[in-house]
């Protein structure tokens, strides 16, 4: 890749991110895909009132048997599965050819803050509660997309300082 390819938008080995940064891209699809199947595996025990568990109930499951309006089974849908779309989404712009020079800054806040939620949620699930697989299963979900963010951005940080000095940006590529 010659100087200032990545500032001119040109291409060089595996688009102008280069290659490991696609394959931090593919990292968060594979963490992306692995949370979307964990909200069908059993996550916890249900209960009848006693002891013993009835059953063993998924995310997705105890949010839509919950006897709610379908709006709010609608809103329940949503709240699973639109941040972990988004974050999908542009990883997969990201993992193109010739991504466009945004992804890596979009990427980053957009996972950051569908991470943030899951684990909370999950964190003040656990205490007290017997945890199934599925728990387990959804938080290597979203550590495992964080870590391909986390590639994303080193690999694009490493891209700029490799490709191109300050002095050869144009002033209106660093704003």
């Amino acid at each position: 890749m010659r100087n200032g390819d990545l500032a001119t938008g040109g291409s060089g080995p595996g688009g102008p991110m280069g290659r490991g940064s696609r394959a931090g891209y593919g990292i968060v699809l594979l963490g992306a895909a692995s949370f979307v199947v964990s909200c069908f595996l059993p996550l916890q025990p249900t209960s009848n009132g006693s002891v013993d568990p009835v059953g063993v109930e998924s995310l997705f499951q105890s949010f839509m048997n919950s006897g709610a309006t379908a709006a709010a089974q609608a809103g329940w849908l949503a709240f699973l599965f639109a941040g972990v779309a988004v974050v999908a989404a542009v990883a997969v712009v990201g993992i193109r050819r010739d991504p466009p020079k945004w992804t890596p800054a979009a990427l980053a806040p957009v996972a950051a803050s569908w991470a943030f939620t899951w684990v909370g949620i999950l964190a003040a699930q656990a205490p007290g509660t017997p945890v199934k697989f599925g728990y387990w299963c959804i938080l290597a979900g979203v550590a495992v997309a964080v870590a391909g963010t986390v590639v994303v951005l080193v690999c694009a940080n490493r891209e700029v300082h490799q490709t191109a000095s300050p002095a050869e940006v144009p002033v209106e590529e660093l704003a």
